[in-house]
């Protein structure tokens, strides 16, 4: 299909009556400037650098370690040329064997990127999807006749700052990011094309994303949403309906995506699961906004990062920051759609009822669930286009451009302030992936035999599960899904039904009967729960975790293995990772000597970069730290 724009005709563009507007809009002139092709390609490298500044690789495996046990199990489908696992033979703990978790294409192809190209291998591949998702963006613009000015730009760079928290992460759920443009990318130029071969294509499309990544059925609750909304409006306002033709098509299109999606291994419980997950707890989401109680169906996956609630990261002083942005972002967009949605109905006479359902139910959505940002902004961006699509030339009014261009290059100096200031360890494809995976740890545990079974956190259990099964299976890990009737729930009580006590510690480890710890350097507490039973020692530490042990059995150790804990900082004199650096710093202090915590702080001062947001922070922290433990001595 050609790039000329597209021509508004009948169903969506105009009222079902047949009767047109005439359009009072004046004839418009584009951004001018001295160079015009100058300014549209610094705004293209910004895009790009400003994109790739704001998706650096240690976000992507310093607080999700899905990664790890998604290559286990692409290893486990093609090793065995199976299409389902047996989730419990990873784990000694009590788990769900038949889970209906669906993810053999995403995971297998992601093992076979890893298995010939690496870790970095992984990371080109997160950043095609993106580049290809922006192409695609740009293509459905063009075709709207939206040429290449700063609104495009703005509201590109915005729709990528506001999905990062979902799609910065190697995992199946990075090729939802790519199906989903390109599903959203069909509805809208459906609506503006009536061309019923554009979205009758989509139930193939469902087929591969229901075994790639369960994000799906936010995608065909997009379609049934917008379908229910155009019936509604053919009841009540048949001159705000689209012709029935149409209609017709998106009804086909919506029924065979629903029957594709039964063609999966687990039939029609992959399906069954999610609407219930989506619709039994109505009553918790509307809580969760407005009082921020959690119970109910997702109470216990609060714990978990991308299921958590953003309305309260909407006011200052929240914590996160990254976190604070998106839904800074997100509700910027909204406010943003709405105020053109609202122009679009007054100069068009033409409500898009659905269009405006879809975005505002997504919005609420994703600030309920943090992860439904990715889908939320994904929707949101071809909505704009679409918008500008029917108001017909408003965003290239020349009186908007300089805002407009003032927007975007504030966002593209915040995402390369961000990746030079803010961001802990700036790197990109996967450099220096190894100051956050605990491999070193994990082949301490191995060669020395540590005894079973291994107790470990939520993050190493993924790391584990790829890296020392069979030799050794985990105690939870980042699937949580298997553990969810009895492990994962304990897990996230310790601290309250298993206080940080000796009597807490004492009641959990009569429950669970473990002789081995391996403990990721972000969960200080836990460390610190182990640290205080005077059953326990720590044997090894790296730059990434603790491997403790039960004293009974340290006497078995050899005198090398024993000496594994005794290395000093100067073993670290060339790490600047500040999260590393405040890992040894914490080790230093609590198990070995003041001393050579004063050291990791000097190395901390010298090697960590005069950029970093925190540096002044971190080390009053260590100074304060230190002046207390040489008061107690």
């Amino acid at each position: 299909m050609s790039l000329k724009k597209i021509t508004k005709s009948n169903g969506f563009s105009v009222p079902a009556d047949g009767t047109t507007r005439k359009s009072s809009q004046k004839p418009t002139k584009d951004l001018q400037f001295p160079n015009n092709r100058a300014l549209i390609m610094l705004c293209n490298i910004l895009l790009l650098l400003s994109v790739l500044a704001y998706y650096p690789s240690y976000r992507a495996l310093y607080l999700d370690f899905d990664i790890w046990f998604h290559l286990a199990y692409g290893r486990y489908f093609i090793s065995n040329l199976t299409t389902t696992v047996d989730h419990s033979v990873f784990s000694w703990t009590p788990a769900l064997a038949d889970a209906a978790y669906n993810t053999w294409i995403g995971s297998s192809f992601l093992y076979l990127i890893h298995k010939a190209l690496g870790v970095p291998g992984l990371f080109i591949l997160l950043f095609a999807i993106l580049f290809i998702s922006g192409l695609i963006i740009f293509r459905l613009a063009r075709m709207a006749g939206l040429s290449l000015n700063p609104s495009l730009f703005f509201i590109i760079l915005l729709t990528a700052i506001s999905i990062r928290s979902s799609a910065n992460y190697i995992k199946p759920e990075m090729f939802s990011t790519f199906f989903m443009t390109i599903m959203t990318a069909c509805y809208f130029r459906f609506r503006m094309t009536l061309n019923p071969w554009i979205i009758l294509f989509l139930p193939a499309v469902f087929f591969v994303w229901v075994n790639t990544h369960g994000l799906w059925i936010f995608a065909l609750f997009f379609l049934i949403l917008v379908l229910a909304t155009d019936l509604l409006m053919l009841l009540v306002r048949r001159n705000q309906a689209p012709d029935g033709k149409t209609i017709f098509y998106l009804a086909t299109t919506v029924l065979l995506s629903i029957l594709t999606v039964l063609l999966n291994p687990f039939g029609p419980d992959v399906t069954l699961n999610f609407f219930s997950l989506l619709f039994a707890d109505a009553s918790s989401m509307l809580s969760s906004i407005t009082s921020g109680n959690n119970n109910g169906v997702l109470g216990d996956y609060r714990a978990i990062a991308e299921y958590q609630s953003m309305w309260p990261f909407l006011f200052l002083g929240s914590g996160a920051h990254f976190i604070s942005v998106t839904a800074y972002a997100l509700t910027l967009m909204i406010t943003l759609f709405i105020v053109f949605w609202t122009f679009s109905w007054v100069r068009t006479g033409w409500a898009d009822l659905p269009v405006a359902t879809a975005n505002i139910s997504f919005y609420f959505m994703a600030m309920f669930m943090s992860r439904l940002s990715l889908v939320f902004g994904i929707i949101w961006v071809m909505s704009m286009i679409y918008l500008a699509w029917r108001l017909d030339g408003f965003f290239k009014l020349s009186r908007l451009q300089p805002f407009l261009l003032a927007a975007f290059l504030s966002l593209s100096a915040y995402s390369l302030i961000a990746a030079a200031c803010i961001y802990q360890n700036p790197s990109w494809f996967g450099v220096n992936y190894r100051d956050y995976i605990p491999d070193k740890e994990v082949e301490y545990i191995i060669s020395n035999n540590l005894p079973k079974p291994l107790f470990n956190d939520y993050l190493s259990g993924g790391y584990l599960l790829w890296s020392a099964y069979p030799e050794y299976k985990v105690f939870i890990d980042p699937r949580h899904f298997p553990y969810k009737d009895s492990v994962f729930p304990d897990y996230i009580s310790i601290g309250t039904k298993y206080t940080l006590d000796s009597q807490g510690f004492d009641k959990f480890t009569s429950k669970y009967h473990f002789n081995s710890a391996l403990i990721h350097r972000r969960y200080q507490e836990l460390i610190g729960w182990f640290h205080q039973s005077p059953d326990w020692v720590l044997v090894y530490f790296d730059k990434v975790a603790v491997v403790m042990l039960r004293t009974d059995y340290v006497g078995q150790l050899s005198t090398e293995a024993r000496e594994g804990s005794m290395r000093g900082p100067m073993h670290y004199k060339n790490v600047s990772n500040p999260l590393v650096l405040e890992h040894l710093f914490n080790v230093y202090i609590n198990f070995v000597s003041l001393e050579m915590a004063r050291q990791t702080r000097d190395i901390f001062e010298q090697n960590v970069s005069p950029l970093f947001w925190r540096k002044k922070a971190a080390l009053d922290e260590f100074d304060s730290i230190l002046m207390q433990r040489h008061s107690r001595h």
